[in-house]
């Protein structure tokens, strides 16, 4: 769409936009299973696109407007998440390490249930 190597999901806004939705989510109690969460993290990445591309307009300027409009939304986007994460810290306590690539905190039995050596965890665990 932009020919651009710079515009990626996270330059486009679309990666906050998920993290967005599902940190909303969790901070307003709203319990959803695996699948439905999957779902909301990709509603979530495409009104944000949305945005973008709404800002962006087409002009022939469009890709460089299409990065930075990406970009501000991005950040304002990330802006509102960690707000959401600060002040409904009891109910967010694990959406943040989503955020960095992990789905459990490290550590935990669950993490590695087939390589417990991995976090130096005595070999208990089968696979």
């Amino acid at each position: 769409m932009t020919r651009n190597p710079l515009a990626s999901p996270d330059t486009l806004a679309v990666n906050a936009g998920a993290h967005l939705a599902l940190t909303a989510a969790a901070a307003f109690g709203v319990s959803l299973p695996a699948l439905s969460s999957a779902g909301l993290a990709f509603l979530g990445g495409g009104i944000a696109a949305g945005v973008v591309l709404a800002l962006a307009g087409l002009s022939e300027h469009a890709p460089i407007r299409l990065v930075l409009a990406g970009t501000v939304v991005a950040m304002g986007l990330a802006s509102v998440t960690a707000a959401l994460l600060m002040i409904f810290a009891q109910s967010t306590q694990g959406c943040s390490s989503g955020a960095l690539g992990r789905s459990t905190s490290p550590g935990s039995p669950d993490c590695c249930p087939c390589f417990p050596w991995w976090w130096g965890q005595p070999s208990a665990w089968s696979c």
